[in-house]
């Protein structure tokens, strides 16, 4: 006989400082899921507005963030565009 244990799936958390925008709570991912903007988009909703601004994108220790697979805790910085 076969019996399925199942481990617990370990975390990481995606905090987001929007630089004047929308606040945007922390998101929980996978640890070391490909985490890129579109995906936030569609799993979470997550909408990027500030008043009289266009989203550009996000930095990630002060360089531009396209995709991570994520290993640890990470915060996201808005940068903005002057509409």
């Amino acid at each position: 006989m076969l019996t399925a244990y199942w481990e617990p799936l370990e975390t990481v958390s995606i905090t987001f400082e929007m630089e004047g925008g929308n606040p945007i709570n922390p998101v929980n991912v996978p640890r070391y899921s490909k985490v890129y903007l579109e995906i936030l988009h569609e799993l979470f909703g997550l909408k990027f507005i500030k008043e009289g601004h266009r989203f550009s994108h996000f930095l990630l220790d002060g360089e531009f963030f396209e995709y991570q697979y994520l290993t640890r805790d990470i915060t996201l910085v808005a940068v903005w565009e002057v509409e």
